[in-house]
């Protein structure tokens, strides 16, 4: 058995034949022998996603990291930006 932490990126997931594609904003992965379980911050299926309403989550992002009070909050957007930025390059 591995428990491993996962970045932002892309999976593959195909169950009965169906191959579906997930844009996931990090997480963890535990792999058995029997199965493996991803636990993601965030999953979008990237057949849901639609480059306006992407481009309108980067610049919402961005502008949450301009904002941003703490050092804190401001590298949560910043990693926010970069994660989204990702999504955007895979279409």
């Amino acid at each position: 058995p591995l428990v491993s932490t996962l970045r932002a990126g892309m999976i593959d997931v195909s169950i009965d034949g169906r191959d579906d594609r997930y844009f996931i904003r990090g997480g963890f992965a535990e792999i058995s022998p029997a199965k493996i379980t991803v636990l993601a911050e965030e999953a979008i299926p990237m057949s849901e996603l639609d480059l306006a309403v992407l481009d309108q989550r980067i610049t919402d992002a961005q502008e949450d990291e301009i904002a941003a009070v703490t050092d804190e909050a401001r590298t949560k957007a910043a990693q926010m930006v970069d994660d989204l930025k990702l999504v955007r390059a895979a279409f």
